[in-house]
């Protein structure tokens, strides 16, 4: 929001997907979310009411379903064990994608798969 000199104030619209909550997540609160990539029901049972936790749960449940989505491919011969290794080196940089986006207090949403909001994390429950 700027203000010019005949005191008419200009607003930015920014669309909805970019609009981020300005939270300060503590280095506690920044671990706690980074680990729920490992264990995505942890920042939920620390505190279910924190949005930064919420959010980090759910791209964390969204890259577990992917996971098992891609090792589902692995039943099928040749072609799904290859869909299926690519899938997982992918995966791998989804996860990195998403601890370092939680470790550093950032909501960066992991591409293509952290589009789902499974998890209602933009509600208030305070």
């Amino acid at each position: 929001m700027t203000t010019n000199s005949d005191n008419v104030i200009e607003v930015e619209i920014i669309p909805g997907d970019q609009q981020k909550p300005q939270l300060n997540p503590n280095q506690q609160q920044k671990t706690i979310a980074a680990l729920g990539y490992v264990f995505f029901l942890l920042p939920i049972i620390v505190d279910f009411n924190n949005k930064f936790y919420r959010f980090h749960a759910n791209q964390s449940l969204c890259l577990l379903i992917y996971l098992a989505i891609i090792t589902g491919l692995s039943i099928i011969p040749a072609v799904g064990w290859l869909m299926s290794a690519l899938g997982w080196v992918l995966g791998v940089l989804f996860f990195l994608f998403g601890v370092t986006s939680a470790y550093t207090g950032n909501q960066w949403r992991i591409p293509i798969i952290g589009i789902y909001d499974i998890i209602d994390f933009n509600s208030d429950t305070n």
